[in-house]
């Protein structure tokens, strides 16, 4: 009996403990005030159940105090980087500095902020990792 109670818990361990992990950055784009919100690179490791858009989008209006602003009116990008594979690696960092390039060029002011912890909605664990 107890063989099967610990089986079906280390069964469902990898439910409870999905995490996504590995270095990411994070933007957001206020399209009213011509500012982009962005965070450095850095080491992220969220629960898989809050890796989508709309959790993203919660933590990031908690954050900032956006929670009665419309979310049509700012634009964000959760980003995971490949830091396993170089070559990938170096390309998503280009693409990265061309984007903030692009941001400056296009006449937004650039704020750094810490990174938003996701907050709700939850969703089923997909075991799905950036690396």
């Amino acid at each position: 009996m107890c063989r099967l109670i610990l089986f079906f818990l280390m069964l469902n361990a990898t439910k409870v403990f999905a995490q996504a992990k590995g270095e990411a950055w994070f933007y957001a784009m206020d399209n009213n005030n011509k500012v982009v919100y962005l965070t450095e690179l850095q080491d992220v490791t969220v629960a898989d159940k809050h890796n989508n858009p709309d959790a993203w989008r919660n933590g990031f209006a908690e954050l900032m105090g956006w929670q009665s602003r419309v979310p049509s009116s700012y634009i964000i990008s959760f980003n995971w980087m490949s830091k396993h594979h170089a070559k990938w690696y170096e390309s998503e960092k280009q693409s990265r500095n061309s984007k903030i390039e692009n941001f400056k060029q296009r006449g937004y002011a650039l704020k750094w902020i810490s990174m938003p912890i996701p907050k709700n909605p939850e969703r089923q664990a997909t075991k799905v990792s950036a690396q």
